[in-house]
């Protein structure tokens, strides 16, 4: 197997298992949207795939987890809030994020609300 398969391979895994934590975290947000720690640990998850994305050039993984981080760090700093309908809509940015990562070579395929 060479490098760069091994290094892909891992960034799906590692993809995987950050979007495994950010389905539990934004789950639990719902019944305690004030849980500072697990804004932060959502943060840190989509920070994660979108930089491991940049590395590879997937760029609207990168695009659709910027969006993520910002509307994170709003949450984080108590500009909008936590409610149902925001985590419903984070809940199916994950969604999103999980099927551009499945094929990420394809991830322009899948539909995100505001694209051309």
């Amino acid at each position: 197997m060479n490098a760069d398969k091994e290094m892909l391979d891992l960034f799906v895994q590692e993809s995987s298992e950050h979007l495994q934590a950010l389905e539990t975290d934004l789950i639990a947000l719902e019944s305690n949207p004030a849980d500072n720690a697990r804004l932060n640990s959502i943060f840190r998850s989509v920070h994660s795939i979108k930089g491991a994305s940049g590395f590879f050039g997937f760029d609207p993984i990168v695009k659709l987890a910027h969006v993520m981080e910002i509307v994170m760090s709003l949450l984080r700093d108590g500009t909008i809030l936590a409610d149902q309908s925001m985590v419903s809509l984070l809940i199916s940015t994950s969604d999103k994020l999980n099927l551009m990562l499945a094929q990420a070579d394809r991830a322009a395929e899948v539909p995100c609300a505001g694209d051309p």
